[in-house]
């Protein structure tokens, strides 16, 4: 597959309320980048390029973010400025979450899977302890 049409398959983040939250493109961003097997300098041009509207600026004029060299630095600063949903209200929904009448069980899964993964794709830690509860609840 080219690298064209991998990268149409990350989308767009806007900053608004269309298309994913930060956390959900980066989420994609990463799987998209280990199918192409992408390097991180990579994964960073990518991730700006895909910052439009008004996240644009803070993508490329930005002097913190212009000098992140890595995805994992770009990721902190811009899950920092745009992740500003208190974690507690994320995980209050993650956790009240519950299959409606006409659901399909693949389709609460799938919906589960997402609400958790927006949940915890704001937890990035240097404890190794909690870096590794996302992956568990998870997996």
């Amino acid at each position: 597959m080219s690298a064209l049409m991998l990268a149409n398959m990350v989308p767009s983040f806007t900053g608004g309320d269309t298309g994913p939250d930060i956390g959900v493109s980066f989420k994609t961003l990463e799987q998209v980048g280990r199918l192409g097997r992408w390097r991180d300098n990579e994964l960073v041009c990518i991730a700006r390029c895909k910052m439009v509207g008004a996240v644009h600026d803070f993508a490329w004029w930005d002097d913190d973010v212009a000098a992140a060299a890595t995805l994992s630095e770009f990721k902190y600063l811009a899950l920092k400025r745009f992740d500003t949903e208190p974690l507690i209200f994320k995980m209050e929904r993650f956790l009240n979450a519950r299959q409606k009448a006409d659901e399909e069980v693949r389709s609460f899964a799938s919906r589960l899977r997402i609400l958790g993964t927006t949940t915890l794709a704001s937890s990035d830690s240097q404890d190794p302890v909690k870096a590794s509860l996302p992956r568990e609840i998870l997996a």
